[in-house]
């Protein structure tokens, strides 16, 4: 009687074994097929072609004329991988059609489902004056993220100082370059000048002297050119000397410049005469197309050859608008001389550029204009496919 007990146990217990071990294996395999799934659904949701709407889920006050506002895409749909410095291109509905305006992000890579960016009003600005007269749940129409002004490896725990300027809403780009950083670990000393006029003017300075005290790799000096009561801080304009102050030997860091071409221009001029290399030091000006006073502009009758290819040009359109209108197909996103993307290379000839912040020290010296912002001052020789 044992004995039969003993071999209907031993059956039982394995075919028990043998039905955990199936339940098991259709576990892992249904498993498998889900995260597969997930991953292509994934994928899928990161494709981003052309334009693309987002919805606003929040608006932050940041100072008296400047928001920011958080975006995210349709149906839950993830953001594309970015670069912390880059930025968003936007349609904004102006008259009958619409123009373009480019932001920067202002929120680490990390957070793939939110995206911001920090905007300053500016007086009779289409752009700006159009975002800060939305509200939660507006849609915004934009293209995918964009822009040289990276830090790239440099992020990943080197031991280069990397030195930050912003003069004004030229610290959005950074904010986002920080939490980028400190967001992984890394270790690599991060060093921030902030241009402003008054205390009032300082967007995220709560913020940025928090994760000052809480990163030993992070530096935070905030200079103001109008301080008033009891202000202790740096006063004035931020030069060289203070930037040798916080680094020691300048030739030790990498530069990265953001806000009006007057501080930018005069910083790189400043760092190039200590013998600084031009490799070491990158800008992105802020200049809004609005400054650009299109009645100041001289009509120009020229011949433009492109590829072989010769058209009149006779106008005030930029070369962009030109080749539009003569059916060239030319690769272009924010229109107004930041990204890079609608580059050419000048052959012979000379442009008036209203802009070359998005072009590499090296394109500059290899003749490179961005079309977008460029128009001929007599007859061109171009290269487009390069």
């Amino acid at each position: 009687m044992e004995a039969i007990s003993y071999q209907g146990l031993f059956h039982l217990s394995a075919g028990a074994l043998a039905f955990v071990t199936m339940i098991a294996g259709l576990r892992e395999w249904g498993l498998r097929r889900s995260l597969a799934a997930g991953i292509s659904e994934d994928r899928s949701n990161l494709e981003w072609h052309g334009v693309d709407s987002l919805t606003v889920v929040d608006i932050i006050e940041e100072t008296h004329d400047i928001k920011t506002f958080r975006l995210i895409r349709s149906e839950g749909r993830s953001f594309p991988t970015f670069q912390e410095g880059q930025f968003l291109t936007f349609q904004i509905p102006h008259g009958e059609g619409a123009v373009q305006r480019s932001y920067s992000i202002s929120s680490s890579s990390l957070n793939n489902k939110v995206l911001s960016v920090s905007i300053k009003k500016i007086s009779e600005g289409i752009g700006s004056s159009w975002f800060h007269g939305l509200s939660i749940g507006d849609t915004v129409k934009a293209y995918n993220p964009n822009g040289l002004f990276i830090l790239g490896e440099e992020k990943y725990n080197s031991k280069t100082p990397q030195v930050l300027v912003a003069g004004g809403i030229g610290i959005t780009p950074f904010i986002s370059m920080i939490q980028g950083v400190l967001d992984i670990g890394s270790t690599t000393p991060l060093y921030l000048f902030y241009g402003c006029r008054t205390e009032d003017d300082m967007a995220f300075d709560l913020e940025l002297k928090s994760l000052a005290k809480r990163y030993k790799n992070f530096h935070y000096t905030p200079v103001l050119s109008d301080a008033q009561g009891a202000w202790t801080g740096e006063k004035g304009f931020i030069g060289i000397h203070l930037i040798e102050k916080q680094i020691g030997d300048l030739n030790s860091a990498k530069y990265y410049f953001c806000g009006p071409p007057v501080m930018t221009d005069s910083l790189t001029e400043a760092l190039l005469d200590k013998g600084v290399g031009s490799e070491q030091i990158h800008s992105e000006k802020f200049a809004s197309p609005v400054s650009l006073d299109e009645s100041t502009i001289e009509s120009v009758q020229a011949t433009v050859e492109v590829d072989g290819n010769v058209y009149s040009y006779n106008g005030k359109e930029t070369l962009l608008e030109f080749f539009e209108t003569q059916g060239l197909s030319i690769n272009y996103a924010c229109r107004v001389g930041v990204c890079g993307a609608c580059k050419c290379k000048v052959e012979s000839g000379e442009v008036d550029a209203f802009s070359d912040a998005g072009l590499t020290a090296d394109e500059k010296k290899n003749h490179y204009v961005l079309t977008c912002v460029s128009r001929p001052k007599g007859p061109l020789k171009i290269k487009l496919n390069n």
